[in-house]
């Protein structure tokens, strides 16, 4: 079965939805995006960490709309992880694939 891209393709549009809709109530109005991480990425893995604990305490639950909404949380929290290495590599440096 080749990979279903056109679902991961919906993921990432919720993925996106939900930074939107946090954006535009004004999560971000206050401060600036990557000053709300003082520590840098080790904010973002600890919240990562966090998320993951969130996430096996719902399906415990058998809270699958809980388990949906936090693993969005903890996706885009990946991504915001991205962003701030993103930003701690030398300019010209790629990104190596696995």
């Amino acid at each position: 079965m080749a990979f279903p891209i056109h679902d991961y393709d919906k993921a990432i549009q919720d993925l996106r939805a939900t930074v939107a809709d946090r954006d535009a109530n004004g999560r971000n109005e206050t401060n600036e995006f990557y000053d709300q991480f003082p520590h840098g990425n080790q904010d973002l893995t600890f919240e990562l960490a966090r998320r993951v604990q969130r996430i096996l305490g719902a399906e415990k639950l058998g809270k699958t709309q809980v388990v949906y909404n936090d693993t969005l949380d903890l996706a885009n929290y990946a991504i915001f992880s991205l962003m701030m290495l993103r930003r701690e590599l030398p300019p010209t440096r790629t990104i190596e694939h696995l």
